[in-house]
């Protein structure tokens, strides 16, 4: 009996108020309280400690509300996001060619070695075949064109 004259009381007060009431400068922050039934709702610097019961429609009317600079800076934020993202996109992707041919042009140079090392040991044998010989310059003159053209295709890219 003793609340319904409280509530109008309030009612009349916030009604009545010179100043309306303004919203809070910063969004509130709903967090569960480690111990006990209850969870924490802070709104700019004061806490309100509340039954786990009240979460849930707390909740709601916090994800319902309009708070203007939050607003504000939820839209930069996702017009920064819808900006960055073809520009992120574009940088992956030539820092993955630029992986790849970095890769290619260790494989070759790699490679590239490994045919005039066997090359040089063919040459120190004592049975030497004149189209085995030519076989591998030929393999060591293609491999040197292709490192030539991965090293110019790394430097393209980076």
């Amino acid at each position: 009996m003793r609340t319904l004259p409280c509530l109008l009381l309030l009612v009349a007060g916030i009604l009545y108020a010179e100043d309306p009431l303004a919203a809070p400068q910063t969004p509130p922050i709903v967090y569960p309280q480690p111990v006990g039934q209850c969870f924490i709702l802070r709104i700019d610097s004061r806490r309100y400690e509340l039954d786990n019961l009240f979460k849930d429609p707390v909740a709601r009317l916090l994800g319902s509300a309009n708070y203007v600079p939050t607003k504000a800076l939820y839209d930069t934020l996702k017009r920064v996001i819808l900006e960055r993202a073809p520009l992120e996109g574009a940088v992956t992707r030539a820092q993955a060619l630029v992986n790849l041919y970095t890769t290619k042009v260790e494989k070759s140079r790699a490679n590239l070695d490994s045919l005039k090392q066997l090359r040089n040991t063919y040459r120190s044998s004592d049975k030497v075949d004149l189209q085995e010989l030519l076989r591998m310059d030929s393999a060591i003159t293609n491999e040197t064109l292709n490192l030539t053209r991965y090293e110019d295709l790394e430097e393209k890219h980076s």
